[in-house]
């Protein structure tokens, strides 16, 4: 998902275009590492 989201596929359709896709790229790392963290902390309390 973050590919397809990532800011430079959408670079030559402008910067409101560009800044749009920044922030949602930015959403989509922030959840993952969010995520990412959780899976973590829950893995080393199951052992």
């Amino acid at each position: 998902m973050p590919m397809k989201n990532h800011p430079d596929k959408v670079a030559n359709f402008g910067p409101d275009v560009r800044k749009a896709a920044e922030e949602r790229f930015r959403k989509i790392q922030e959840a993952y590492e969010l995520t990412g963290k959780r899976e973590i902390s829950t893995d080393t309390c199951h052992q």
